[in-house]
């Protein structure tokens, strides 16, 4: 090993033995974790078996349904309309399950580009962008990733257990392996026969536009969000407005009657920030303290999040745990003295044979493995605190959910929260207080989350 970090152990499938380094495996999905990590000139020996399926038994092959492989079969909530409809129209007339997946396949190699440079991704904004944007602002392009995930979603969504395969396609004679072979593809397990992979990517530059083959349904827009404004400063609002002006006979006068109203709206909203502030206290220690570590990683990641919206750059949908790192390097940060709001501003071909890394059970989860280990940084004041603990556990719970630990979950927490003070020390001090009873983060995420 040389230049490859995070804790994901390469091998043929299906790696049978392991000798120099200690390892946790995951049959389900074949995926090697090192716990420790990975070191610079690791050495291990992979013994595999390589399966030989009967290919003659394809077409004629069902796959499996039930609790088995449930996991296989799941769509995140909030699947695309488009994308629905066009796994509807790839599987009409394609009633075996093997022909459902070369329909999908041929589609995908027929009507996409691979562009090696394109960007990463492939959470639903992603994929949609793909399948059916416009081509003269990179719509219908893609990496190996969107090929392999767009794949594997439609694939679910015509009712065929998929999965997606990370890892790089090897030298037939042997040799190094580099990030230049770096491969996802796609899986789809067969009765008798287990995993097949296909291959969505193009096999020449003369591909159609999608457009000619199947036109998507326009989306319906999302209704426009209406919040109220908060209760205690309308209804103090409407006190103050009703008393403003009382007849002379009735009563105390106007000056007096609006003073007593100002007393009022300020306990009101003295109040409500005390109210606020004590039920953002309590749903940080649910999140972090309760349920499996699996859910307080998850935990740990809505605080990272929510404090980075509080800060005024929310993390876009579409970004990796990696990504989003990233993303957070560059903040506004307020300079106390001058009062001025400064901005930081950063400066395949087919093979014969392919090696896993991994083989997530759930395609909307997939994270990147490695991610930068430097902290993101501000304009003003020290660095940062690190986050490579939270996106180590996020890359942990989303690759492989047995093996995350209560440790990762506490050393998540601890960055987040570290992490999170320091965002707000760089506030001015009226953006201080606004931050810490700021009700956003109690409706952000919704209950359930």
């Amino acid at each position: 090993m040389t230049g490859l970090t995070g804790r994901l152990l390469p091998a043929v499938p299906t790696p049978a033995t392991i000798t120099g380094a200690r390892v946790a495996y995951d049959a389900a999905s074949g995926t090697l974790i090192r716990p420790e990590g990975l070191d610079e000139g690791l050495h291990y020996t992979a013994v595999s078996q390589v399966a030989k399926p009967d290919l003659g038994r394809l077409p004629l092959a069902d796959v499996p349904s039930g609790d088995a492989v449930a996991r296989f079969l799941t769509v995140g909530a909030g699947a695309p309309e488009q994308v629905q409809r066009l796994a509807e129209h790839l599987a009409e007339g394609a009633g075996a399950p093997y022909d459902r997946a070369v329909a999908i396949e041929t589609f995908l190699a027929e009507h996409y580009r691979h562009v090696a440079d394109a960007p990463s991704g492939h959470a639903y904004p992603n994929l949609r962008h793909f399948l059916f944007g416009r081509r003269d602002i990179g719509g219908q392009k893609g990496t190996s990733e969107q090929f392999a995930a767009a794949f594997a979603v439609l694939a679910r969504l015509t009712g065929l257990p998929s999965r997606v395969v990370v890892g790089f396609s090897v030298p037939a004679a042997g040799g190094s392996v580099t990030a230049g072979d770096a491969l996802a593809w796609p899986e789809i397990y067969f009765d008798g026969l287990g995993w097949m992979a296909f291959d969505p990517m193009p096999k020449n530059d003369e591909v159609r536009p999608v457009e000619e083959d199947f036109t998507p349904p326009t989306p319906s827009p999302p209704p426009s969000p209406s919040e109220p404004p908060p209760p205690a400063v309308t209804d103090s609002a409407s006190a103050a407005t009703g008393v403003a002006a009382p007849p002379a006979t009735a009563g105390p006068s106007a000056v007096v009657v609006a003073g007593g109203a100002s007393g009022g709206v300020l306990l009101l909203i003295v109040g409500a920030a005390v109210a606020v502030a004590g039920m953002r206290g309590s749903l940080r220690r649910r999140r972090l303290t309760t349920g499996s570590p699996g859910q307080r990683i998850a935990g740990a990641w809505l605080e990272f999040t929510d404090a980075l919206r509080l800060a005024g750059r929310p993390v876009p949908a579409h970004l990796s745990a990696t990504e989003a790192v990233r993303h957070a390097a560059v903040l506004p940060t307020v300079a106390r003295r001058s009062g001025l709001l400064r901005r930081a501003v950063p400066a395949l071909a087919e093979a014969p044979k392919k090696v896993w890394v991994e083989a997530p059970p759930e395609v909307p989860m997939k994270v990147p493995a490695e991610g930068p280990k430097e902290a993101p940084v501000a304009v003003d004041g020290p660095p940062l605190p690190r986050l490579d603990a939270l996106v180590d556990a996020v890359n942990t719970s989303g690759f492989a959910p047995e093996a995350a630990d209560a440790v990762q979950a506490l050393r998540a927490g601890e960055q987040v929260v570290a992490y999170a003070a320091a965002l707000r020390e760089r506030r001015s001090w009226w953006r201080r207080i606004w931050w810490s009873v700021h009700p956003g983060p109690l409706r952000w995420n919704g209950p359930r989350r």
